[in-house]
């Protein structure tokens, strides 16, 4: 995980370096995908996620405030099975989100046997321990 951070670290620092380069609209529109990427997509969506999913989990400690916001507003609170299947699509989109992070641990590991291969760096430089990984990939939210 530190590597993605020196990596993302570094790509914006080229941008920044560089933008005077650019034409404005270029500037702006890869400044935007920048943020969109790497602030929303990597850094929030697994929090966003995880967010909805203990709000859905809480549904029943806050019936009464859904009941009283339902009644003030003129909308039906959902019923108990339509509240179940969204709490399992959200439970289900963090669990698909962490089995993406999943797969760039897995890149990882193998861009480091690449590196060693091509004799970029000493044999074990780059390794990080499995607990270490685990906890990179527990706290990715």
């Amino acid at each position: 995980s530190e590597r993605w951070t020196i990596g993302a670290c570094e790509v914006f620092h080229y941008f920044v370096v560089k933008r005077r380069r650019y034409n404005c609209s270029a500037a702006l529109s890869y400044g935007t995908w920048f943020v969109i990427y790497y602030g929303f997509i990597l850094c929030s969506l697994t929090l966003t996620g995880l967010a909805g999913f203990i709000n859905y989990a809480l549904i029943g400690a806050k019936h009464d405030t859904i009941d009283r916001m339902g009644q003030s507003t003129g909308q039906l609170p959902l019923d108990e099975s339509a509240n179940y299947g969204v709490m399992i699509a959200g439970f289900s989109s963090l669990a698909w989100t962490y089995l993406v992070f999943l797969i760039f641990f897995y890149l990882d590991r193998e861009g480091c046997k690449l590196i060693y291969h091509l004799k970029m760096k000493p044999q074990g430089a780059e390794d990080t321990s499995f607990p270490q990984n685990l906890k990179d990939w527990i706290l990715m939210w």
